[in-house]
């Protein structure tokens, strides 16, 4: 099925969400393309600047979850004994 809606100019979405950043209303604009082809990704969409500290924080948690035990372990001690210190 095919569709041939008269074009139309908008009044652009900044109207609509005006507290948002610059990068959000691109990310939304890019993911609201009503032609498919030229519609942003689900993928495309997660690598955009937008979500960046999001991947950045998320490869910090994996990074902390690779730590070996006996590292993390050490820590602790570390911090405990340091909490001792103040009393």
């Amino acid at each position: 099925m095919e569709f041939n809606f008269p074009k139309k100019e908008g009044t652009g979405i900044g109207k609509l969400i005006p507290n948002v950043s610059a990068e959000c209303r691109e990310i939304i604009t890019k993911m609201l393309i009503y032609n498919a082809d030229h519609r942003m990704s689900a993928g495309q969409a997660l690598k955009h600047p937008y979500f960046k500290e999001l991947r950045e924080a998320d490869k910090q948690m994996a990074f902390n979850d690779q730590l070996p035990l006996a590292h993390l372990s050490g820590m602790m001690r570390l911090t405990h004994r340091g909490a001792d210190s103040f009393s």
